[in-house]
């Protein structure tokens, strides 16, 4: 009897652990898991960046329409582009009011940044209202220049829109230029003045 409870606890102690190979598997698995996992994660992560960042530039286009009517008086939302020392442009925002009896300029909030990994896309066919609104440069900052939307008080924008220029896209830098990537587009109604949003 003793000699088959030996047998039993000598068959459990060589069941005991893993074997090198065993343990080598289950690492490889493990791996060849999170190849799979993380880029799936990293894309979800950029989509819900890109979406918080066309919200708030939704909110801000929004706010400068509401202060315009509130306030009686003409609001520009000015997008400013900024060259960095790399030669990558940043993208950010701010209100300024126009007093027209002095004709000048207020600013009326601080810069928003855009984050850097969303760029505003400046061109003709994805962004036609940037082209459409006055521009200028930043006297203090030779490599920033602005274009200035601007909101009347009654709402409406001081640009001559149509529903072919009335629309600016915000996508993820690493996807700019490219028409089929994922992005954020924000539509002015040329009578109201109100946004829509659009994404694919």
């Amino acid at each position: 009897m003793t000699e088959v409870i030996r047998k039993r606890k000598d068959r459990a102690k060589a069941w005991a652990g893993f074997t090198l190979v065993e343990l080598l598997l289950v690492i490889g698995i493990m791996v060849l898991l999170l190849s799979v996992v993380v880029p799936s994660v990293s894309q979800v992560g950029d989509a819900y960046n890109l979406a918080k960042e066309g919200q708030a530039m939704n909110d801000r286009i929004t706010l400068a329409r509401q202060l315009a009517m509130s306030k009686n008086c003409d609001v520009e939302l000015r997008f400013y582009a900024s060259k960095t020392p790399e030669g990558m442009t940043t993208w950010s925002t701010q209100l300024w009011q126009f007093n027209s009896a002095s004709g000048t300029y207020k600013e009326i909030s601080a810069k928003s940044p855009v984050s850097h990994s969303i760029v505003v896309v400046d061109n003709d066919a994805l962004s036609p209202l940037l082209s459409k609104l006055k521009s200028g440069a930043n006297p203090d900052k030779a490599s920033e220049v602005w274009n200035a939307l601007r909101f009347r008080p009654n709402g409406r924008t001081a640009a001559t829109l149509d529903n072919s220029n009335n629309f600016i896209t915000l996508q993820l830098r690493r996807d700019e230029g490219n028409a089929k990537a994922n992005y954020y587009t924000l539509q002015i109604n040329q009578l109201s003045g109100q946004v829509k949003t659009y994404r694919p």
